[in-house]
């Protein structure tokens, strides 16, 4: 196909939106998510864009351009998928017996009953600390990312820690608005390489769908947790609980074992406000949503 065919282009295109919905359309069962996203895409009710009566006709779709896009699915990086080998091979008989052999061990207390050795709680699993935003910058590679500089407070020596993160926030912030802002990271979360860049822990921020897009459908918006004057190095915990050691590393498993939510505009893990020197974490826009 020529570009200097542009009617034939144009229906190629259209051909191609249409196949995308019926893709959309046969997966919804499965995947009713990501459908629904697809359907955004298009600036569509879900609703109305997914019926099965629509499967296969070249028409129903309202508008003549995409409403916004964005990557359905993440890119497996090599780490990930070396992690993936490592867990999933050999026989299955042998990972369940892997398993088996890697469940807390049961002790017994004073008064003779069973009990496990030590429960898997948030302060003794997460580690979450204030940082600041020392830069900003696109990344080379995507253009939904940026690569944020963070420091991170004093380390024993004396000097500040700094480290690199990825944050996919460039639909939601301009660089400006995070140019020194102090925010709230997953500090021993397991490094991953995002895009090429080695990204080592994942900014917190709370979601919704309390947005609007320019049609009038539900939109996403986003709010970076604010640490508001907490020294960077201070660490996010539980009302009424004090900091205790946690594994040097967790992986991203393990991290959303703990989920954290906003409820009545206080960030929360387990119905227990989570707090900065004592004082709990608030939103200002998001009053009810889920944090990541």
């Amino acid at each position: 196909m020529r570009t200097e065919d542009p009617p034939k282009a144009a229906a190629t295109i259209r051909d191609l939106a249409f196949v995308v919905r019926d893709l959309a359309i046969l997966v919804e069962p499965f995947l009713p998510d990501t459908s629904r996203r697809v359907a955004g895409f298009f600036g569509e009710d879900a609703d109305r864009f997914l019926r099965w009566e629509n499967l296969g006709r070249p028409s129903g779709l309202s508008g003549t351009a995409t409403i916004e896009s964005g990557v359905l699915f993440a890119k497996l990086e090599d780490t990930q998928m070396d992690e993936f080998r490592e867990r999933f091979s050999g026989k299955l008989e042998d990972r369940a017996e892997a398993a088996k052999q890697a469940e807390p061990k049961a002790e017994t207390n004073v008064s003779g009953e069973s009990a496990v050795a030590e429960e898997a709680v948030f302060e003794k699993t997460l580690d979450l600390r204030v940082a600041r935003i020392k830069t900003v910058e696109r990344h080379p590679n995507a253009d939904k990312l940026y690569v944020l500089g963070l420091e991170l407070g004093p380390q024993e020596d004396g000097t500040v820690e700094e480290r690199t993160i990825v944050s996919g926030l460039v639909a939601f912030y301009a660089e400006q608005e995070l140019l020194g802002k102090r925010i709230i990271v997953a500090y021993n979360l397991k490094p991953a390489k995002l895009r090429g860049i080695l990204s080592r822990g994942m900014l917190l921020a709370a979601g919704d769908m309390g947005g609007k897009a320019e049609d009038g459908s539900p939109a996403e918006r986003c709010e970076v947790l604010d640490a508001g004057d907490a020294e960077p190095g201070t660490r996010l915990l539980p009302e009424g609980a004090g900091p205790e050691a946690v594994p040097a590393e967790i992986d991203i498993d393990r991290f959303f074992g703990f989920p954290i939510t906003v409820s009545g505009f206080a960030v929360q893990s387990g119905g227990r406000n989570l707090c900065l020197g004592g004082r709990p974490v608030r939103t200002g826009i998001i009053g009810e949503g889920k944090v990541n």
